[in-house]
């Protein structure tokens, strides 16, 4: 059985010596699943005493960042979650509070989290409230104060909301089975000894309820409310008992341990899903249109190819598919249906009915631009919904697009996706063709959002004439040296009909410098739509050898040529 992670914990505030509670405190424990991928976290917040929206502040705070932080996606670690979603609390605070009428009612507060995921914690911190760890007996605080004094006062130097800019410091420690964390705001930490703090993280056992260590938190504010404390007092404490498994570390795709099945006919069956036909079968793997005796719809169901048992890489690939599939939900993305207990290592996916866009560029010799602009716009979105997710597609080709019959496009085959937390696989040979790789993915293995439009801009111009965009034999013969050697050749080239401006547009789109490229998918299909002047006026302002070397050259050749033959045929007539 796998470990999982197992967290108690429990917490308490009160107002103090004062009319109003200006502190917050929130902790969220989501479903197993969720915490796998984003663990459970806990804040606290203490509102600036001087504004009269301190409150708001601090309550805001605490509840919109787990809110947010656990809608962000999968494929982004807690750092990068954490911090766009900070960033972004910080700006709101800081905006709204600038709109109030009073200088005195700004939305300022302090923060402090900690997010436990897998075997570590991770901190976020601005301001004095503090994040204490107890561990192996020895109580240790986490965070430090963002404070200064000045005139027998202590005054903030960093808190949310009251600058534009944020500057949250981060820490991360190792988990162990027994830890506590304590997190507090100086209500309490500024009037409560150091041994009362012991005491009370003594006091929590492994077998203490939700109840009981609320208990621990009230007497610890409780304690600090006689030590003097006139302000408002909250306490949060976290003791980790179970500490999950390494398979369960990771946030991204894990390699199956599920056995490879063997090939199948029309009419066997593999769990509940019965065999129609076999749809495709290569040397990585192999796909079926399978019923679900279930329910009696259809499905598309993929194996790994027998042979591939043993290999790691492929299996890693192969795993990272139904991964993606599982958590892009987009209607320009396939689906995968969540997988079940099985003896077996394969995937099911949604049935798309339809043919590829390789199929659809064949039907399609001559197609209209306004065909190809329909389909480029829901290919722009799916590669979107990738994109906000922090993953780069890496792999689009005519032959990883389905046109759905009826309407409507489908990304397909996201083995080759990577992200931040998913890197590119250094052995299994995944990508399809080379036509479509961008010259830095070949030269330097870099892959990112330019690197999928330059794809976009090459199946484009595919789609209009039925071929790319440059002539990749000598580079697929001996490699590629620089990015000089894709040398882009005029769409105009192949079909007079199209106009001057959209094959600048394409141009663009496939430049072998990403800084050349359209920085943005919404740059692209804005000028799929109208002529860019500037492109166009920048393109008349070149020379002939700037706009078109090639033409240039093969012309100059053959005036040489003529003046040559011209000179010869001047010398055999005065001889």
């Amino acid at each position: 059985m796998t470990i999982a992670l197992d967290i108690q914990f429990g917490g308490f505030s009160a107002a103090g010596g004062k009319e109003d509670n200006q502190d917050a405190f929130a902790v969220y424990r989501p479903d197993p699943e969720v915490v796998r991928f984003k663990g459970i976290g806990a804040c606290v917040a203490d509102g600036a005493s001087s504004s009269a929206n301190a409150q708001q502040a601090s309550s805001t705070s605490v509840t919109d960042f787990l809110n947010d932080y656990y809608s962000t996606p999968d494929s982004w670690d807690v750092k990068r979650s954490a911090g766009k979603v900070l960033t972004s609390l910080n700006s709101w605070l800081y905006h709204h509070g600038k709109q109030a009428s009073s200088h005195n009612n700004g939305l300022v507060t302090t923060f402090s989290c900690a997010v436990v995921h897998g075997s570590t914690a991770h901190f976020f911190h601005v301001g004095d409230s503090r994040v204490y760890l107890w561990s192996a007996n020895s109580l240790e605080q986490v965070t430090r104060d963002h404070v200064h004094e000045g005139g027998g006062n202590t005054y903030l130097s960093r808190s949310l909301g009251m600058d534009s800019h944020i500057e949250v410091d981060y820490f991360q420690r190792d988990v162990q089975q027994g830890d506590i964390f304590l997190l507090t705001t100086d209500g309490v930490h500024a009037f409560v000894s150091r041994k009362n703090m012991v005491d009370a993280m003594n006091a929590v056992t492994s077998e203490s309820s939700q109840a009981e260590i609320e208990a621990v938190c009230s007497t610890l504010v409780k304690q600090a409310i006689e030590a003097g404390s006139d302000g408002n007092g909250t306490c949060v404490i976290l003791q980790v008992r179970q500490v999950p498994d390494e398979s369960l570390q990771e946030s991204g795709p894990q390699v199956s341990e599920r056995q490879v099945p063997a090939v199948l006919s029309a009419g066997d069956s593999i769990d509940h899903y019965q065999i129609n036909h076999i749809i495709e079968s290569s040397i990585s793997s192999i796909t079926y249109q399978v019923v679900n005796k279930r329910n009696g719809r259809l499905y598309l169901l993929k194996a790994p190819a027998i042979g591939l048992q043993e290999n790691r890489d492929y299996l890693e690939c192969f795993a990272r598919e139904q991964w993606v599939a599982e958590r892009i939900n987009h209607r320009n993305v396939i689906s995968a249906v969540p997988q079940e207990d099985s003896r077996y290592n394969y995937h099911v996916f949604e049935w798309i009915d339809g043919v590829s866009l390789r199929q659809w560029i064949f039907d399609n010799p001559d197609a209209e631009v306004n065909q190809v602009r329909f389909i480029v716009e829901q290919i722009i979105h799916g590669l979107r919904a990738l994109q906000r997710a922090g993953l780069t597609y890496r792999n689009l080709t005519p032959d990883n697009v389905i046109i759905v019959q009826g309407g409507g496009v489908k990304l397909v085959d996201l083995g080759t996706v990577i992200g931040r937390d998913i890197p590119a696989l250094k052995e299994w040979p995944v990508i399809d063709s080379m036509d479509y790789q961008a010259p830095e993915a070949i030269l330097k293995q870099e892959y990112g959002a330019q690197s999928d439009l330059f794809a976009l801009g090459v199946v484009i111009y595919e789609m209009l004439v039925g071929s790319p965009p440059f002539p990749l034999e000598r580079i697929q013969e001996r490699g590629a040296r620089s990015d000089s050697e894709w040398r882009y050749q005029s769409i105009r080239m192949y079909r007079s009909d199209i106009p001057l401006w959209l094959d600048l547009v394409l141009k663009k789109a496939t430049a072998p410098n990403p800084d050349d490229r359209y920085q943005a998918f919404s740059e692209l299909r804005e000028d799929l739509y109208r002529p860019n002047e500037q492109l166009v006026r920048v393109h008349r302002g070149r020379s002939w050898l700037a706009r078109d070397p090639v033409g240039f050259w093969r012309w100059s050749a053959v005036a040489l040529a003529a003046v040559a033959i011209i000179e010869a045929l001047a010398l055999l007539l005065n001889d």
